[in-house]
């Protein structure tokens, strides 16, 4: 079921006469009277919802009485930020795995409600990995009935031996596949680099002509952006009709997706994670460099309006969201690696005028 289809939203807001819900606050459902809450609290509640299987904080609901109360204007305003750049890119600089959410705006006669849904997560646990207010690294959080709270032993080894369980089952049934196929005739494709690995220098991969006329190739280089449509990337041989690849081949299999997949706050942990100097030999990660900086570095150099640097994506709730590709990570690096540490932190933005002059 949708996380906000109608038969979703029936269940999550049946009331009775009193104009109280009927369903009370647990392992899945938390009530919040406003959006009124600290990003780090915030992040405690849906890093704990992730860890156990998922849910919803509903806010515009007095968590006392249950009664429908509804968000005021400032409310709502302050709401409508959970999906900007700034919370992501908080949650996503000070929790891993990132939380995945998506939020609501719920109207019940006059009265609106603002729904967060989390998801429960694949690769858990959702761990704190950075300081902030009360956050502590290493912290992890937890749905206990109707309360967040730092995980129990009992909780924790219970997701670290699924972990383990699903790791063996994963290998269990990947080496029954190549027992089938044997070792000799196998070909592996290495999704995160495109490269073809065989025992054998004589297999190949032929692709049949009828599936060749669905793809859409590109030459590499090149990239067309299409609403996140897929596209394919080819290095290797076009033989008439067929596509052969080899062992020897190198291949790429793109989607806008994957390509066009960082916003901000991931940039700059790329960065950080990949030890950037500045040209006077400083990591970036041992400084106050924050991604606020790499959203000036976005406006000062019209990034989003380079269809190879940023693609706009706008929902059926007309919200605009941005997402950046490999690009400006390169661009990021040169320019982090030709300043110094005290010309990056007294980077700042460029006034259209000034620009305009230049």
């Amino acid at each position: 079921m949708e996380p906000f289809s109608n038969e979703k939203l029936l269940e999550l807001f049946k009331w009775n006469t009193d104009g109280e819900i009927i369903s009370i606050e647990g392992n899945a459902v938390e009530y919040k009277l406003s959006f009124n809450l600290k990003k780090s609290e915030l992040l405690k509640i849906m890093s704990g919802l992730a860890n156990n299987s998922g849910g919803y904080i509903i806010f515009g609901v007095d968590d006392r009485t249950r009664k429908l109360i509804g968000l005021d204007k400032k409310a709502i305003e302050n709401f409508l930020k959970v999906d900007s750049e700034d919370y992501r890119g908080f949650f996503l600089m000070r929790c891993n795995p990132n939380i995945h959410y998506e939020r609501y705006i719920h109207h019940i006669d006059t009265k609106t409600f603002g729904i967060i849904y989390i998801y429960e997560e694949k690769n858990k646990p959702c761990i704190v990995t950075t300081s902030d207010d009360d956050l502590k690294p290493g912290d992890i959080y937890y749905r206990y009935n109707d309360s967040i709270q730092k995980i129990r032993y009992a909780e924790l080894t219970a997701i670290i031996e699924e972990k383990r369980l699903n790791e063996q089952n994963k290998w269990m049934s990947f080496l029954e596949k190549i027992a089938k196929v044997g070792i000799d005739n196998l070909i592996l494709i290495d999704c995160k680099n495109g490269n073809v690995i065989s025992n054998s220098s004589d297999n190949v991969i032929t692709i049949d002509p009828e599936l060749i006329k669905e793809f859409k190739l590109v030459d590499e280089g090149h990239f067309v952006d299409k609403n996140g449509s897929p596209t394919l990337k080819l290095i290797g041989r076009l033989i008439g009709d067929t596509v052969e690849l080899t062992n020897n081949a190198s291949t790429a299999l793109y989607n806008t997706s994957d390509y066009y997949k960082y916003d901000l706050g991931m940039i700059k942990r790329k960065i950080d994670n990949a030890e950037i100097k500045t040209s006077d030999g400083v990591k970036t990660k041992d400084f106050k460099w924050s991604w606020a900086k790499v959203n000036v570095f976005v406006i000062n150099n019209g990034i989003k309006e380079k269809k190879d640097y940023c693609l706009k994506i706008t929902d059926e709730e007309n919200r605009t969201k941005y997402s950046y590709s490999i690009k400006l990570y390169n661009d990021m690096v040169n320019f982090i690696q030709s300043h110094t540490k005290e010309e990056l932190l007294n980077y700042k933005l460029v006034k259209k005028e000034q620009q305009t002059n230049e």
